[in-house]
C-alpha cells in the first residue's frame, strides 16, 4: 500500500514538474480546444474594434475633422495598422493639420510600405514625383526624382493600384525615370482602364494612334498575362 501511495504521489509530482496535466488525454484536448476558441474570439473582437475605430477615423477624415481623425488614427498606426499609417501620412503630407510635414508623412508612408500597402506606395511615389522629398543619394536631379517615383509607382501598380498603373503608363510613354517604351505604356494604361480609370482609357486611346496593330496586340497580350498571373 505504501509503495502504491508513494508511487502515485511521485507520478503527480512528476506531472507538476513537467507542466503536464493529470487529466485524461481527451480532457486535455478539450481544454486546449476551448483555449484556442477563446483566443480566436478575442482576436476577432480586437479586429472588429480596430475596424470600427478605422471606420470612425475615415468618417472624421471625410468630414474634414482632421484633428479627430488623427486622434483616432494614431493609436492604430502606432500599433502597426498599415491603413491607419497611410492615412496619418496623408494628413501630414497635405497639410490638413496645418503646415505640411513631408518628413513625417514619408515616415508613416514608409511604415505602411514595409507591409506592402499599395496606396502608401503610390503616395510615396507622388512625393518623389512632385519633388517633396530629398533623395538620400544626393542626386536631386529631375530624372533621379522620376526614377525614385517610378520604382514606387511600379511596385504599387504590380499590386493592382489603378492610379499607379496610370502613372507607370505615363512614365513609360514619356521616358520619365525609365526608358521610353510605348508598348509597356499601353499595357499599363490598359490594366488601369480595366479598373475603370477614365484617364487611363483616354491615354490608351491617344497612344493607340501611334502604335502598329502588332504592338497593340503585344501590349494587350502582356496585360492579359499580367492579369492572369496576379489573379492566381
Amino acid at each position: 500500500m505504501g509503495n502504491f501511495v508513494g508511487g502515485t504521489f511521485a507520478a503527480l509530482a512528476l506531472t507538476a514538474v513537467l507542466g503536464l496535466s493529470a487529466l485524461p488525454a481527451s480532457a486535455r484536448q478539450d481544454d486546449m480546444a476551448a483555449e484556442r476558441a477563446a483566443e480566436r474570439a478575442m482576436a476577432a473582437e480586437a479586429r472588429a474594434a480596430e475596424e470600427k475605430a478605422l471606420a470612425d477615423a475615415r468618417s472624421a477624415f471625410e468630414d474634414r475633422d482632421y484633428a479627430s481623425a488623427l486622434d483616432q488614427l494614431l493609436p492604430l498606426a502606432e500599433n502597426g495598422n498599415p491603413d491607419a499609417q497611410n492615412l496619418v501620412g496623408s494628413l501630414y503630407r497635405t497639410g490638413a493639420l496645418g503646415l505640411a510635414d513631408y518628413d513625417q508623412a514619408a515616415l508613416w508612408f514608409e511604415a505602411a510600405v514595409a507591409q506592402h500597402h499599395p496606396e502608401a506606395l503610390f503616395n510615396l511615389g507622388l512625393m518623389y514625383f512632385q519633388h517633396e522629398l530629398d533623395l538620400r543619394n544626393g542626386r536631386n536631379t529631375r530624372y533621379a526624382f522620376s526614377e525614385a517615383a517610378f520604382v514606387r509607382f511600379h511596385e504599387a501598380a504590380e499590386l493592382g493600384h489603378a492610379d499607379a498603373q496610370l502613372y507607370v503608363g505615363h512614365m513609360y510613354a514619356e521616358g520619365m525615370g525609365v526608358d521610353r517604351d510605348p508598348v509597356e505604356a499601353y499595357k499599363w494604361y490598359q490594366l488601369s482602364a480595366w479598373q475603370r480609370n477614365s484617364l487611363a482609357t483616354s491615354a490608351r486611346d491617344r497612344l493607340s494612334g501611334k502604335l502598329t496593330s502588332d504592338q497593340i496586340h503585344q501590349a494587350k497580350e502582356s496585360a492579359r498575362a499580367f492579369s492572369v498571373t496576379t489573379a492566381n
